[in-house]
């Protein structure tokens, strides 16, 4: 989805002289986890700068802009074909509640075939609201047991060793059609 909506945001993909900017936005978005049971998350080190650099150079970087084209969400993810791993999914709360982080997975489900991937994957919290219940609405469905490929199941075991709770996360997928 990309273009300008009624709210004059854009979805792109991401430029060089984005990339700074984006720690400040996943430290923002961070703060909606202050008082749950994922306050711990909001806690971890930032995604390196070197960790957006190869997303770019890959093609695996979305923003969401404003009307001035500075960043103010962004879906950064990494293709382990046939599947499009979203990494992470940040929308500044300034911004929340007006369709970008759906729009960006729009944008990384459009890109996906081109990447050599038929599927878009994350982990998540399964009860924050805005986690694991929001996917689900737009269309991730839960995966669990031998359905979770090998290199998930290893994310979600160094999300574990990190410290987040392994009973309140899991792994989704959602078909790009």
């Amino acid at each position: 989805m990309a273009g300008r909506d009624s709210h004059s945001k854009m979805i792109r993909p991401a430029r060089p002289i984005d990339l700074p900017l984006l720690p400040a936005i996943e430290d923002a978005a961070g703060t909606r986890f202050a008082g749950t049971s994922a306050a711990l998350d909001a806690d971890l080190p930032s995604i390196p700068l070197a960790a957006f650099a190869a997303a770019h150079e890959l093609g695996c970087l979305w923003v969401a802009a404003d009307r001035d084209e500075a960043p103010i969400g962004f879906l950064l993810t990494e293709p382990r074909a046939p599947w499009l791993h979203l990494r992470e999914l940040d929308v500044h709360p300034d911004h929340n509640g007006k369709g970008l982080g759906r729009a960006l997975i729009a944008a990384a489900a459009a890109a996906a075939p081109s990447l050599g991937c038929d599927r878009l994957s994350l982990t998540t919290f399964r009860d924050i609201p805005w986690n694991a219940p929001w996917y689900r609405r737009i269309g991730f469905q839960d995966m669990q047991g031998d359905a979770v490929p090998d290199w998930l199941a290893a994310i979600l075991a160094q999300e574990a060793r990190l410290g987040l709770d392994p009973a309140n996360r899991c792994a989704m997928v959602m078909p790009v059609l």
